[in-house]
Parts: C-alpha cells; sequence; structure tokens
C-alpha cells in the first residue's frame, strides 16, 4: 500500500498539468483512475481481500488478548480501505459479526467467575478499549457499534444476574465507587433506569420494612440515618437523579404509612426527645428538625402527630424541659411552613396562655 501511495503521489505529479486541462472531461484524474484500478484489481481480489480481513481480524484479536500490536500498520490498512471506499464491505461487516460473538461468548464466560465489582471493572475496561481503538486505526461508525456489542453483550444479556449479585452487597458496604460505575453503565442499555428503579425500590421497602418492626425507641433513628444514607448515594453514586429521589419518597410513604397511627406518634416522641436535649447546639439542633420534617411530610396521619405534639409540648412548658425557647419556635414555624396556620394556631396558643401566665405571675410577685 505504502509503495502504490508512493507511486501514485509521483504519477499525480508527472500528470499535474494534464488534470488541469478541461478538454479531457472526466477521464483526467490520474488519482482516481489509479485508485480504481487498484481497488478492482488488488484489494477487491478474493484472495487478497481475504488475506487483508484475516490480518486485521487476527492484530484485533490479539490486541484484545493484551498483546502489543503495530497501530500504524492497522492504521495505514484502515486509511487505505476508507480512500478506496472499501471500508465496510472488506472490513467493517465482518468485523462486526466476529465481534459480537466475540463478545457474547466473553459475557456468557466471565459473569460465571467475575464478581460483580470485577465484571464491572471489566466492562468499563472493554468499552475504554473500544473507545482508543476507534481514536488509533477504527473509524467513528466501527467504535460505535462495537461499543453498542459490548453494552449488549456484557450488559443487557446480563443485567439481572448482576442486579441480583451486586446491587444490594453494594449498598450495604458503602461501595460507592463500584456504585457509581455500577450506574454508569446500567444507564447505558434500554431500559436501564427502569432496572435500576425497580431493584432500588425493592431495597428500600425491604430495608424500610424490616426499621419500622424494629422497638419503638430505634425506628425514627434508624429510618433517619437510613434516609440520609439514601441521599448521599442518589446524589453521590447516581448522578442526582431526581427520578430516584421520587422513588424513594414514594417507597418510604408506602412502608411508613402501612402502619397508620404509630410512625405519627413516634415521630411525635423523637421531637420531644429532641426538645428537651440538653447537649445540642442549636446548629445540630436545626439539623435535626429539617431532617425530621422530610419524614413529617411523608407521613399522613399528621393529626396523630398534632394531638401527641401538644401533648408532649404542654409538659415541656408546665415543667421547663425545653431546650430552649428558640427551639420551640423554630419547630412550630417549620410545622406552619408545612401545614400552615391552621395546623399551628392551638399550639401558638399555648405558648401565648404560657407568655400571659408568665406576665401575671411577674406582675403578682412585684405587686
Amino acid at each position: 500500500m505504502e509503495k502504490f501511495l508512493r507511486t501514485n503521489k509521483t504519477i499525480k505529479n508527472i500528470f499535474i498539468l494534464f488534470e488541469r486541462s478541461s478538454k479531457y472531461g472526466q477521464y483526467n484524474n490520474v488519482h482516481l483512475i489509479s485508485s480504481t484500478l487498484f481497488k478492482n484489481t488488488i484489494v477487491l481480489n478474493s484472495t487478497i481481500r481475504k488475506r487483508i480481513l484475516n490480518q486485521l481480524l487476527k492484530y484485533i484479536e490479539k490486541e484484545r488478548n493484551g498483546i502489543q500490536i503495530d497501530i500504524k500498520l492497522m492504521k495505514s490498512i484502515t486509511n487505505m480501505l476508507i480512500d478506496l471506499q472499501s471500508y465496510t464491505d472488506v472490513f467493517h461487516e465482518e468485523f462486526e459479526k466476529v465481534s459480537e460473538e466475540y463478545y457474547k461468548n466473553e459475557g456468557n464466560e466471565l459473569i460465571k467467575y467475575y464478581s460483580v465489582p470485577e465484571y464491572l471493572k471489566y466492562i468499563a475496561f472493554r468499552i475504554k478499549e473500544e473507545e482508543d481503538r476507534g481514536i488509533n486505526y477504527v473509524n467513528g461508525l466501527t467504535s460505535f457499534t462495537m461499543i453498542d456489542i459490548i453494552e449488549k453483550r456484557l450488559i443487557s444479556d446480563h443485567v439481572t444476574e448482576i442486579l441480583n449479585a451486586g446491587f444490594e452487597k453494594l449498598i450495604e458496604d458503602e461501595n460507592y465507587e463500584d456504585l457509581t460505575l455500577l450506574y454508569s453503565l446500567i444507564r447505558r442499555i434500554f431500559c436501564g433506569y427502569h432496572h435500576l428503579s425497580d431493584y432500588f425500590g425493592n431495597y428500600v421497602m425491604k430495608v424500610g420494612n424490616k426499621i419500622m418492626n424494629m422497638p419503638d425507641s430505634e425506628t425514627i433513628e434508624n429510618l433517619l440515618q437510613f434516609k440520609s444514607r439514601l441521599n448521599s448515594i442518589i446524589k453521590l453514586c447516581f448522578m442526582n437523579n431526581k427520578v430516584m429521589f421520587e422513588d424513594m419518597r414514594k417507597c418510604f410513604s408506602k412502608f411508613i404509612n402501612a402502619q397508620q397511627n404509630r410512625p405519627a406518634q413516634l415521630l411525635a416522641k423523637y421531637v420531644d426527645q429532641k426538645l428537651r436535649a440538653k447537649n445540642l447546639n442549636m446548629e445540630d439542633l436545626e439539623a435535626s428538625l429539617a431532617q425530621i420534617m422530610a419524614i413529617f411530610r411523608l407521613i399522613q396521619g399528621k393529626d396523630i402527630f398534632e394531638a401527641f405534639y401538644k401533648r408532649d409540648l404542654a409538659k415541656r412548658i408546665l415543667l421547663g424541659k425545653s431546650t430552649s425557647q428558640d427551639a420551640e419556635s423554630s419547630m412550630v414555624s417549620k410545622l406552619k411552613y408545612e401545614c400552615g396556620s391552621t395546623f399551628t394556631s392551638k399550639i401558638e396558643g399555648m405558648f401565648n396562655d404560657i407568655n400571659i401566665s408568665w406576665e401575671i405571675n411577674s406582675a403578682f410577685k412585684q405587686f
């Protein structure tokens, strides 16, 4: 090929004036004539064509098996085929068939022996390898096709096996790096988000139901920790996916409200503990109240919460057990923002009554 290019360039230079003349019409392009002759006589010759293809496929198989090959030679061959407009017929179509079979067999074999993290890293390696091949010597269409084959044969064909074996374990182990890789690979395939959503929802429901069956003293604290952990996973590993946040919200609402009045009662009791605590500064308390309100929004029995909250508030006020007036006001403001002034009117009335009582007592003492 290199010899042909050099000779073709020499001939072109010799006939440059001839090519500039227009009186010879379509026959004045020496480069086109010589390229066509070379293509039809040499490249498309059945024996030579087969040898070119076999050599390309052999080198690529070596590279896939970790053996270094002559990239410059591969590039010169593929460039030749592209220049002669024979790339697709001679190489691409057959390479696609061979690669389809190669990655299908590889996926079926590796999924049996690799752990999920190992398998995910291997898929990422193969994708990067095909991207590099696209830069080095195959054209963009071929590179795109190879990556599509990888996604189908290494991911789509085994997505259930991957998620069954690895999704829950990666979350439980807080393996955020591999969980991020899992998300980035699964979302490449058709209905990838649907698969992730199903497994994510099932996991949230499984753990959520387990938490709701814990002793009363542990339920809300574990619930808040679980929600915080899931928030971090969605932000850090699932690219802050809004659909995943909505899935989480729906699951929490479902398993929380499955127990009717108990969650509202437990949450009110948990708020009471926080507003009685003496070792929390205002900043930490505000953070806790914000987390509590995230759960409060999901509870259907808000009237039950209100009843228990008012009872506990009365005890805190009468016994002087509140952390501070500012903390109490902050909680009331949050409830008012969520549910409106009607919801908090009686609670605010309790504060007004106690303030009037303090003023009367103070005036009486002064008198």
